[in-house]
């Protein structure tokens, strides 16, 4: 007798971010008793991240995601309106639709790849379904109402650090049902041509070049990055400063607003923006100093690890759950959102001494490598997948797909 271990993933971001990134890493050391079904929910989400694996690949996007999404900027009293509407034409129709989709599947175990409220529908069907619900929590921010009232009906939770099981067990999720798994991962066994990619992005000077590879949206930091390079640029005046990210940029208008300011600061020649659509890690690999300014508490930053795990100088702000890797300044300089006088400082330290920013890389790679390692968080999910379902329920579901 076959037995059906399907675990059914939903995703609700683009397919482009860290958060799809991740997963699709976890996925491809899963244990093989675990069947992946991943169901993208937005209407334009990308599932070029998983074309290399053998998982199946569903597209159900949520009724009127697109619409309710432009809508969720609104004030009380007319967001009450919205919630409740969307509630009524979109989250419960989509519960409906993944309810029938899971008992027709034999699902054993619902995995909510983002934050509760993004993922509602998910919840309920799991419940209704009686399959365990584990929710993977992966930014750092206080719950809402409604989420606090969601989280009642998740078996497991994910986090992806000390810090952050610690945050969340203050609000009220008992400490019991926090679990904290790393993000994976994955050594960059490439040899990546530095002057080439230096070419494609147009930088022709030899110095020294930053990088800040965050999306372009608000609360990533960008402005304080703009200033914080204008005060580098003084001691540095070769040095080069990349704003890149893996997708079209979110936000033409920031775009705009960015560029303005740059050449306020009279940085045009020195700030370059970047689409880079190509492999990240190879974008990377070209930089003395990696940078990631947010303001807003975000869980740890993937693009953080992934630098630190190319031996890079990372300089980072402390609203995530990064300081347990950084190690009080031992392997990455961790300075206070929104200063930029403190993070120019951080930046020209690292290109001053050469030496002094090649040690905190080792260092930071050799911790995250063993830390993040994405076979060892797979394992870890695996455990916690064994300890949710109960031999006599595997037992007794056989396969039908």
């Amino acid at each position: 007798m076959n037995i059906s271990k399907n675990i059914l993933y939903l995703e609700a971001a683009s397919g482009r971010g860290g958060s799809t990134l991740s997963l699709s890493r976890l996925l491809a050391f899963i244990p093989s008793p675990f069947r992946p079904v991943i169901v993208l929910e937005r209407k334009k989400a990308d599932a070029v991240m998983f074309k290399d694996l053998n998982v199946e690949v569903i597209h159900a996007p949520r009724p009127f995601d697109e619409l309710f999404d432009s809508l969720s900027s609104a004030r009380p009293p007319v967001s009450y309106l919205i919630h409740l509407c969307e509630l009524i034409f979109s989250i419960l129709p989509h519960s409906i639709r993944l309810l029938l989709f899971i008992k027709r599947r034999n699902i054993i175990i619902v995995h909510l790849n983002n934050h509760i409220g993004a993922q509602l529908s998910g919840i309920l069907a799991a419940f209704a379904a009686k399959v365990p619900c584990v929710v993977h929590l992966r930014n750092l921010r206080r719950l809402t109402l409604t989420e606090r009232f969601a989280a009642c009906f998740v078996d497991q939770f994910l986090v992806l650090a000390e810090g952050v099981r610690h945050f969340y067990a203050v609000q009220g999720i008992p400490n019991d049902r926090i679990n904290v798994l790393y993000d994976p991962i994955a050594k960059s066994g490439c040899t990546h041509n530095v002057e080439e990619t230096r070419q494609l992005l147009g930088i022709c000077s030899e110095g020294p070049c930053v990088g800040i590879l965050s999306r372009v949206v608000e609360g990533k930091g960008h402005e304080i990055f703009l200033k914080a390079a204008a005060l580098a640029a003084k001691r540095f005046p070769n040095a080069r400063f990349v704003i890149a990210e893996r997708e079209r940029f979110s936000q033409r208008r920031k775009i705009k607003e960015l560029k303005r300011q740059a050449l306020e600061l009279e940085l045009e020649d020195k700030v370059i923006f970047s689409e880079w659509d190509k492999d990240f890690l190879e974008l990377i690999s070209i930089f003395d100093v990696i940078v990631d300014a947010s303001v807003r508490p975000e869980g740890t930053r993937l693009v953080i690890l992934q630098s630190m795990s190319m031996a890079k100088p990372v300089v980072a702000t402390r609203v995530g759950g990064e300081a347990e890797f950084f190690d009080h300044n031992r392997r990455g300089i961790l300075v206070d959102p929104g200063h930029a006088d403190e993070l120019g400082k951080a930046i020209c330290l690292l290109l001053e001494d050469p030496s002094y920013a090649k040690r905190l890389g080792q260092e930071a790679c050799e911790h995250v490598l063993h830390l993040c390692d994405p076979a060892r968080s797979a394992e870890s999910l695996g455990k916690l997948y064994e300890r949710l379902t109960p031999l006599s329920f595997l037992e007794d579901t056989e396969e039908t797909v």
